[in-house]
């Protein structure tokens, strides 16, 4: 199945992956994004929410970049639960890393 038999599901999550990709590096590199954006600062400042947002944006990101490549291609089961392992395995480890970058910042 090629680009040319893609349906636009793909396309939808591709463009969701992108668009929350982006969101996770936005929040990653300026906590304060959300306060200038919406005007309000619901966590008073303390980061709880950017760090909230980071891990959502995080997952629906790695999820919908799963759902898509099996919509690109379909995986056999095993295929699937190591595209699952390796997309948590990821996200930790870019939460590990987002979390000691912070801890930084604290000290």
């Amino acid at each position: 199945m090629g680009p040319k038999h893609l349906r636009r599901r793909f396309w939808i999550e591709a463009a969701l992956a992108g668009i929350t990709g982006c969101l996770f590096v936005l929040t990653l590199l300026f906590q304060e994004w959300i306060e200038v954006v919406f005007g309000v600062e619901p966590d008073g400042g303390s980061g709880t929410i950017e760090w909230l947002a980071s891990c959502g944006f995080l997952l629906v990101t790695i999820a919908t970049i799963i759902v898509a490549r099996v919509e690109y291609s379909p995986l056999s089961r095993e295929r699937l639960r190591q595209a699952i392992v390796t997309g948590v395995s990821a996200m930790v480890v870019l939460s590990s890393v987002a979390l000691a970058l912070r801890v930084g910042e604290v000290h």
